[in-house]
């Protein structure tokens, strides 16, 4: 029995193959870049200018929630509900900062998600490495530090404090 080759080239080397149909696709939408009409043009530009307003203020609320759940590092971690919903704050910051231009403040926030993840009794340095990283989270948020040296510096000393932190 024969079995057919796949995605092999017959015999004849392809010489009897048939030519796609040209694409007809310029023909119907022109020149490319496209000639666009420039009142949707500036539509859209309006309403990607507030929906980014939107996000940044968003991003804004949610680290306002964070430092105002934290205040008191260990009331917050003594009170499982109040950690639950300040978790939940930061997971989402973690998510979705950097898809919004923010890196750095994904990785503090990835970090901090993994320091809380620990459901071991709290002590001292925990607090501490907690309210380090919201202070970065709030400083990198409040002088737009991406691409800072410093700011680097700082998440990648807070992720090793989070990595090397042991109850």
């Amino acid at each position: 029995m024969t079995v057919p080759s796949v995605g092999r080239a017959s015999k004849d080397n392809g010489a009897n193959r048939t030519k796609a149909k040209p694409n007809k696709l310029r023909d119907k939408i022109g020149s490319i870049p496209a000639k666009l009409d420039p009142s949707v043009v500036q539509r859209v530009e309006i309403e990607v200018a507030a929906f980014n307003a939107e996000v940044k203020s968003e991003l804004g609320d949610r680290i306002a929630e964070i430092q105002e759940l934290s205040v008191d590092g260990h009331g917050l971690m003594d009170d499982s509900e109040r950690r639950k919903t300040f978790y939940g704050f930061v997971h989402r910051l973690w998510g979705d900062a950097p898809s919004q231009g923010h890196p750095l403040l994904g990785r503090a926030a990835e970090s901090l998600c993994l320091l809380l993840g620990n459901d071991d009794e709290h002590d001292s340095k925990q607090v501490a490495i907690l309210e380090h990283h919201v202070a970065a989270i709030a400083s990198i948020w409040g002088n737009r530090h991406q691409g800072d040296r410093l700011a680097e510096s700082l998440v990648r000393s807070l992720e090793e404090s989070t990595l090397k932190y042991k109850p």
